[in-house]
C-alpha cells in the first residue's frame, strides 16, 4: 500500500477529528438519554412514589383586614 506524502500532521488531524466527532455524538445521544429519563420520571415518579411527590399539606389561618373606607 502506498501512502501520498501529505503535509505534516494531516492524517494526525484527521483522526482527531473523527474522536471529536465520536464525543461530540456520543454526548448528544447522552443528553437526549436523560431527557428521557427525566420526563419518564416525571411521569411514572407519582404512580410508583406518591409520597415523594406529595406536597406538604397545613391549614394556615391568618386574619385579614379589608379598609373599606
Amino acid at each position: 500500500m502506498v501512502r501520498e506524502i501529505e503535509p505534516s500532521g494531516r492524517i494526525e488531524n484527521r483522526r482527531s477529528e473523527i474522536h471529536m466527532w465520536r464525543l461530540i455524538k456520543f454526548l448528544f445521544v447522552l443528553v437526549v438519554l436523560a431527557a428521557i429519563a427525566f420526563i419518564a420520571f416525571a411521569y411514572l415518579g407519582p404512580i410508583f412514589m406518591p409520597a415523594d411527590f406529595a406536597a406538604p399539606v397545613e391549614e394556615v389561618v391568618v386574619p385579614v383586614t379589608l379598609g373599606g373606607g
